[in-house]
């Protein structure tokens, strides 16, 4: 028979996601390979669970990578005393809030010529959380605000509701799966699961294959020339079936070591079990 394999790749090609994997349709027939499968097993409703939110952190991040650079801006808007919601109405007041933002940096970039698009996430609404209410905003850099003080000067008189703190965003698939991890990290009953995207986010490009010139991959990977494998959102693992996978993320990098072409094997102790099956988030 023969393996599967999926490409997914930001727009400039920066990032790219190389997925090598079987499946009943398409899977190793040979005594040798079949030897190779692990036990298959029933995923329990938290490790499902876990399963998905994985899948989703990784969705969230190749569309943050594909659409924001090194130097746009991640921004979090705070309450002071005054203007804190109470805690029964804090999660209408936090969205309506957010949604207000949202609008007031849309005219501006309007305003200015400028696409706007977003990514935005609301925290601690829950009514019994001790956090304070806060929301984080990543939006395109605007050229008119060169400065860390005319950026602070800007996002307080936007705000005007307690403080605001501005950082650039690093632009590194590092920096684009830590911050989806980070938008992820509350359950759904703390209304913070739910990342708010605008609707003009581009999709990563991808593309998918069965390779049948060869009976099984290599656990080995030609490294491109210029590229670098991101080890710690790289993985080898199994699917709910038994197969083995293989994940890998390359980001282009500009140093010395990243410029040759080179074989880079993702280490067996990334094994994990069990993992998502082929990449596809199942209910």
């Amino acid at each position: 028979m023969a393996y599967m394999k999926k490409v997914t790749r930001t727009a400039d090609s920066r990032i790219i996601v190389l997925e090598k994997y079987y499946s009943w349709k398409v899977r190793p027939t040979s005594c040798a390979l079949k030897e190779k499968r692990a036990a298959r097993r029933k995923e329990s409703p938290e490790a499902m669970k876990e399963n998905n939110r994985r899948i989703l952190i990784e969705s969230a991040a190749l569309k943050i990578a594909n659409n924001f650079r090194e130097g746009d801006y991640y921004v979090t808007f705070t309450y002071d005393s005054a203007s804190l919601p109470a805690a029964d109405e804090k999660q209408n007041r936090v969205r309506k809030d957010i949604r207000n933002t949202i609008t007031k940096l849309k005219r501006r970039f309007e305003k200015a010529g400028l696409k706007f698009k977003y990514v935005a996430i609301p925290e601690n609404l829950s009514p019994d959380t001790k956090g304070r209410a806060h929301f984080h905003i990543l939006i395109p850099a605007m050229p008119d605000l060169p400065t860390n003080k005319s950026r602070e000067n800007f996002f307080n008189s936007l705000w005007g509701k307690g403080n605001v703190y501005c950082k650039e965003y690093g632009g590194t698939a590092e920096d684009a799966f830590r911050l989806a991890s980070y938008f992820k990290k509350q359950k759904k009953e703390d209304s913070g699961a739910r990342i708010l995207m605008s609707h003009n986010m581009a999709k990563p490009v991808e593309k998918k294959q069965e390779i049948r010139f060869a009976e099984c991959y290599s656990l080995d990977i030609n490294v491109p020339a210029g590229y670098e494998v991101v080890s710690e959102v790289s993985y080898q693992c199994y699917t709910r079936d038994g197969f083995p996978c293989q994940h890998v993320v390359l980001q282009k990098s500009a140093s010395i070591t990243a410029t040759k072409r080179r074989r880079y094997s993702v280490p067996y102790g990334q094994y994990i079990h069990p993992s998502p099956d082929a990449g596809r988030k199942r209910q």
